[in-house]
C-alpha cells in the first residue's frame, strides 16, 4: 500500500490526476530548480445541476469538490440554446437569493426565490428582471421595517411605499 502511494505522488502520475480531475481546466507544469511546480486554474461553476454537479460555462455538468451556493438550473436539453443560456446567466446576476431557474420552450423562464416563485416568460426579459428586481427591494424593506407598521397599512402601491421611505421609515 506505501508503495502506491509513493508512486501515485510521483511526477508523471500526479499531473496525469490532475489533469484528468473533472473540476480542474488548466495544468502548467514549471520546472524550477529542482523542484517542480503545478499552476491549476479550477473549472468555475455557473449553475448547479445536483449535488456536487454544476454546469460550466459551455452547458457541460461535471463535478466540483467544494459546496458552491448557486442556484440550480433545469431545462430540456434538446429545447436550450446558447441565447437562452446567456440569458440565465443574466437572471443570475440581476437576482440575489435565486434558488432555481427553470426554462421550458413553451412558457419561458420561471425563477424560485425564497419567498416567491415567478414567472418571467420569454419576451422582455430585462424589463421583467427589473420589476422583479424592484419588487424583491419592497419586500426586503417591508421585513426591515415590519415592527412599525400599522396593520391597516397596505403597501400594494409603490407610491405608498416611497412615501414611506421618504419620512425614514415613519408615518407621522
Amino acid at each position: 500500500m506505501s508503495e502506491l502511494k509513493a508512486n501515485f505522488y510521483k511526477d508523471y502520475e500526479y499531473e496525469k490526476y490532475l489533469k484528468s480531475a473533472s473540476w480542474i481546466e488548466t495544468v502548467n507544469k514549471k520546472n524550477k530548480f529542482f523542484t517542480i511546480e503545478y499552476e491549476v486554474t479550477l473549472r468555475q461553476p455557473e449553475f448547479k445541476f445536483k449535488n456536487g454537479l454544476y454546469y460550466d460555462k459551455n452547458l457541460e455538468i461535471f463535478f466540483h469538490p467544494t459546496i458552491k451556493e448557486l442556484p440550480t438550473l433545469i431545462f430540456d436539453a434538446r429545447s436550450l440554446q446558447s441565447n437562452n443560456f446567456n440569458e440565465a446567466l443574466l437572471i443570475k446576476t440581476s437576482i440575489y437569493e435565486l434558488k432555481q431557474i427553470e426554462y421550458s420552450k413553451v412558457s419561458g423562464w420561471t425563477i424560485y426565490l425564497n419567498s416567491l416563485v415567478v414567472k418571467l416568460g420569454k419576451n422582455e426579459l430585462e424589463e421583467r428582471l427589473i420589476l422583479v428586481k424592484k419588487q424583491k427591494e419592497v419586500e426586503d424593506q417591508i421585513l426591515l421595517y415590519k415592527d412599525k407598521f400599522p396593520e391597516e397599512l397596505n403597501f400594494q402601491e409603490l407610491e405608498d411605499w416611497d412615501l414611506f421611505l421618504k419620512n425614514g421609515g415613519n408615518f407621522e
